[in-house]
C-alpha cells in the first residue's frame, strides 16, 4: 500500500474507532499484515489503546499479501461465547497463497465470525474477496479515500453504534 493510501486508510481507521463504533459496547483490535501479521492494539474498549499505534504504522510494499497470519491472529482474539464477532479485512491487492487462508476463513465463518472484506483500487480480485468474506460482506472502492464512507455504511449495516 503506497504512502498516501496508507495515510487515508489510517484516517479512516481513526474515524471508525472514534465516531462509528460504540466502544462502551464493542471491543476493537488493530492487526496489520503483509507477509506477517502484527497485533498493534489488543481487543479493547480503550480509544487511547486503539489510536496510539496508528501513529507509527508505515506502508510496506510487497508483491503479495499473506492473509493467513492475519486471520490466525484475529481468530485468537475472540472468546467462544462472544455474541458478535467481526473481522474487517482491508486490502489493495490479493492475498498471495490462499491454501491455508481460505480454509481458515471457512472455519471462522462456521464459528459465527463474520468476515467483511474491503478491496481498494484496481488490483483487487473481487472473486478472491468473495471467497473469504461472509455472504454479502464484500465492498469495493476505487481508492482508500473512500474507506471512511465505507466504514460508515458497514457500521450502520451491522449496528456498531446506536
Amino acid at each position: 500500500m503506497a504512502g498516501s493510501s496508507m495515510e487515508a486508510a489510517l484516517e479512516a481507521y481513526k474515524t471508525l474507532v472514534t465516531d462509528l463504533v460504540d466502544l462502551s459496547q464493542n471491543r476493537v483490535a488493530l492487526i496489520t499484515y503483509d507477509d506477517f501479521a502484527v497485533r498493534r492494539a489488543p481487543l479493547t474498549h480503550s480509544l487511547d489503546e486503539l489510536l496510539r499505534p496508528a501513529k507509527s504504522i508505515e506502508a510496506r510494499c510487497f508483491a503479495g499479501t499473506e492473509i493467513y497470519p492475519a486471520l490466525t491472529e484475529a481468530k485468537g482474539l475472540f472468546e467462544a461465547n462472544a455474541s458478535r464477532k467481526f473481522v474487517l479485512i482491508i486490502t489493495d491487492g490479493g492475498f498471495g497463497d490462499d491454501s491455508k487462508g481460505r480454509p481458515l476463513s471457512e472455519e471462522m465463518k462456521a464459528n459465527d465470525i463474520t468476515i467483511i472484506c474491503i478491496g481498494a483500487g484496481n488490483g483487487v480480485d473481487y472473486n478472491t474477496l468473495e471467497g473469504y468474506a461472509s455472504s454479502g460482506m464484500v465492498y469495493t472502492i476505487k481508492s482508500m479515500d473512500e474507506l471512511a464512507d465505507t466504514f460508515r455504511t458497514i457500521s450502520e449495516r451491522i449496528q456498531l453504534k446506536e
